[in-house]
């Protein structure tokens, strides 16, 4: 590291840093033990080491040449001076050396003569330990050759001081990750019971969408009801009603995911169901048109069913329209829902309250969109609450290869 380049020794930010290796008081390694070797072969010298000092210690990450020591006192060291230096401390012969001739260290065992040391910085540039050769001999000099290679294995020890902790971090990573991937699995099961996997992939990869507001779009809804069926439940008991529900919600479920429509509620025996939103779809009234001929059909079924499990045969009224709504999640930070606001809503609520069981009422909105595909099997003028003129509303009995059985007369 250049001189220009070293930031001001900051003991406090030092030690943050070396704490965050998590390195100090670990077993030796062999990375750092091969560093030591290389630097005893480069330099000839018996001893080498890998220091790190926290505020009172130099521990030994590993050496050469040492015997039955793993720490020393920091103060007055010669890697106590390193890691306040912007590059290496070289000192030929201690014992000549007014700064370190009266030390210890030199003037008794071990009688240090020779130290080459280089401070190792890490996080933010901060000196954490040193790399380091001593001899008991003094030596006449170091040649550049030898600086050089001592400065590449300091730039390695340092790759090597910080590989742990990003190991570390990429270990807490893969967990987070797995973590979140199960979160979104268990997310996309949730989902999956009320939209297709197409919707909660959309909503899982689109994470900025999940805010309260919403925006306008052109949707068709799908409202669903059992006709007869409250004053029926009354009489069945509570266990009969949740299992014919059970059977029917089961089966139209399937079929409103099949045709892409989003459940928005399911309340009792009713159903609400968005075609065109979280994902727009171009064809969503011709979706929702399917969505409803198919219901229908499949009540025939539905009934067999319940029959042989000796329950009531129920029957199904289903209104559509199409219309500008605002769609978005509702609700408080804590609690929100997707959901659709809007006339068109309250439309189809009071269309679907006209119809009567093996039934499909849709507005002409709606109608519009099918065009001549649809099988329009009768008109209707209603009166409604909120409305000043009667609205005209149709009764749809198939759409291309999809057919209701025609009426009787």
């Amino acid at each position: 590291m250049s001189v220009s380049n070293v930031v001001v020794f900051d003991e406090e930010k030092r030690l943050e840093a070396l704490k965050s290796l998590g390195l100090l008081d670990t077993p030796p390694e062999e990375r750092f033990q091969r560093l030591c070797r290389i630097v005893c072969h480069i330099l000839d010298v018996p001893v080498a080491y890998v220091a790190l000092l926290d505020d009172k210690r130099q521990w030994f990450k590993a050496q050469c040449g040492i015997e039955n020591v793993t720490e020393l006192p920091r103060q007055g060291t010669f890697c106590d001076t390193t890691i306040k230096q912007p590059g290496a401390v070289l000192v030929l012969n201690a014992a000549e050396d007014p700064q370190w001739a009266d030390k210890p260290y030199v003037k008794g065992p071990p009688c240090t003569r020779f130290y080459l040391g280089f401070p190792l910085r890490v996080k933010d540039g901060q000196p954490v330990g040193t790399l380091c050769a001593l001899d008991a001999k003094p030596r006449g000099e170091v040649t550049d050759a030898q600086l050089e290679m001592m400065l590449d294995l300091a730039r390695i020890a340092e790759t090597e001081l910080e590989l742990r902790n990003t190991l570390q971090t990429q270990a807490l990573l893969l967990d987070r990750e797995k973590e979140l991937s199960r979160k979104n699995d268990f997310i996309r099961r949730v989902l999956g019971r009320y939209v297709t996997d197409d919707v909660a992939d959309h909503v899982l990869s689109s994470p900025e969408e999940l805010h309260i507001g919403g925006e306008r779009r052109e949707v068709t809804i799908l409202m669903s009801d059992l006709r007869g069926f409250t004053p029926m439940s009354d009489k069945l008991g509570p266990e009969n009603v949740v299992r014919i529900l059970n059977h029917y919600l089961h089966f139209m479920v399937e079929i409103a995911l099949k045709w892409g429509g989003t459940i928005d509620e399911i309340i009792g025996d009713a159903l609400l169901i968005i075609f065109g939103a979280p994902v727009a779809m171009e064809d969503h009234a011709r979706r929702a048109a399917c969505c409803a001929i198919e219901m229908q059909r499949a009540m025939d079924g539905l009934n067999r069913l319940l029959q042989s499990e000796d329950l009531v045969p129920i029957h199904c009224g289903i209104g559509l329209n199409t219309g500008e709504v605002v769609v978005g999640n509702i609700g408080s930070e804590k609690r929100m829902k997707y959901s659709v606001v809007g006339s068109p809503v309250n439309l189809t609520a009071r269309i679907e309250a006209f119809t009567i069981g093996g039934q499909i009422l849709a507005s002409k909105e709606t109608c519009d969109q099918l065009g001549n595909e649809a099988r329009i099997d009768g008109k209707l003028r209603v009166n409604m609450k909120g409305y000043s003129k009667p609205v005209c509303i149709y009764e749809i009995g198939g759409l291309g290869d999809l057919q209701l059985p025609q009426h009787q007369d």
